[in-house]
């Protein structure tokens, strides 16, 4: 039975992964937390160098609020992927996931919500 500390590290390198191959840049650092049944993913640095480009050129919102709908597409796209690999791994379902992203900060969120909590040794 695996302990929180390598579920959270194993849920932070699939979505480190995921992010990398399905929407085609890693970020620069990944961090998981398993909170009962829930997970909170936090990734920093995952601005491709286009959307830096445009987050510093654009003096509107309406670049950042296309971005980030692309993003939510992208996701909503890989969502069975990812919720694969994350119920692979705390061995629940996934009932939601929640994400969004902060231009200001180049950081990212997921927040998976589970069917229940996963088996953790204490070791």
């Amino acid at each position: 039975m695996p302990t929180k500390g390598e579920i959270e590290a194993a849920i932070a390198t699939a979505v480190k992964q995921f992010k990398k191959e399905f929407m085609g840049r890693g970020p620069r650092e990944t961090r998981a937390y398993l909170l009962d049944d829930a997970v909170l993913v936090r990734c920093k640095g995952v601005l491709t160098p286009a959307e830096e480009k445009i987050v510093q050129d654009s003096a509107g919102e309406r670049a950042r609020e296309l971005m980030k709908q692309l993003r939510h597409e992208v996701v909503d796209v890989g969502r069975p992927l990812l919720e694969k690999e994350i119920e692979r791994i705390t061995k629940c379902q996934v009932k939601t996931i929640l994400s969004d992203i902060s231009f200001e900060t180049a950081e990212s969120v997921f927040v998976f919500a589970m069917d229940g909590v996963p088996n953790i040794s204490e070791a």
